[in-house]
């Protein structure tokens, strides 16, 4: 045994000896008493606590979100026979964000303006809670264009400025770029309300 082990174990082992039985039981169970709460404590703050994410009708786009989330070390787990997807509490908003821009899992109906109020905590930065935000008017607008007759899918994409950055921000107005899968041919009238919509909503 090397000389500095033997330093230490000696005197410890002297004060071992020199306890009694009952002594000695009582430490032991001490000393057992702190290891256990340390471990405890230890799985307390280091396991992951789950918090629902999504919904789903169709497992192939629970499938489609999960691997996404995965893709990103997002720690995931399927509940409610499968219909539901909860994910880690402190990567919530980063899935909100993944699921929105990702092409695969884009087009599934995702982050609403309530989402996006909900999210927003103490916890959020300033940047986060503007992404959010807009991911979640182009969701909306997106799902609303849905609603018309003839429109079998549409996306958006905002281009919305800080305008914290500018002292004049008529100068830097906000842009969409709207895509619509149509089961029909538009006409210019059908056209132009759909640009009024996604204006009023800018």
């Amino acid at each position: 045994m090397p000389e500095q082990l033997v330093k230490i174990y000696q005197p410890v082992k002297a004060r071992w000896d020199a306890l009694t039985r009952d002594q000695k039981i009582r430490l032991g169970a001490a000393v057992g008493i702190i290891l256990l709460a340390l471990v405890i404590a230890i799985f307390i703050f280091t396991r992951t606590n789950y918090v629902h994410f999504m919904d789903f009708s169709d497992s192939r786009d629970l499938l489609n979100v999960e691997q996404a989330l995965r893709n990103e070390g997002i720690k995931t787990d399927k509940r409610d026979n499968g219909t539901s997807l909860y994910v880690d509490s402190r990567k919530h908003i980063d899935a909100k964000i993944i699921t929105d821009t990702n092409p695969v899992t884009g087009a599934i109906p995702g982050l609403t303006f309530a989402d996006a109020l909900n999210l927003s905590g103490m916890s959020t930065t300033e940047n986060q809670k503007r992404e959010l935000t807009i991911r979640a008017k182009q969701t909306e607008i997106a799902n609303h264009l849905k609603r018309y007759d003839g429109v079998e899918e549409a996306s958006v994409e905002l281009s919305i400025p800080d305008t914290r950055r500018f002292i004049n921000a008529d100068h830097n107005a906000s842009t969409a770029t709207v895509v619509l899968h149509l089961s029909r041919p538009y006409s210019v009238k059908e056209g132009e309300t759909v640009a009024r919509t996604v204006t009023s909503c800018l």
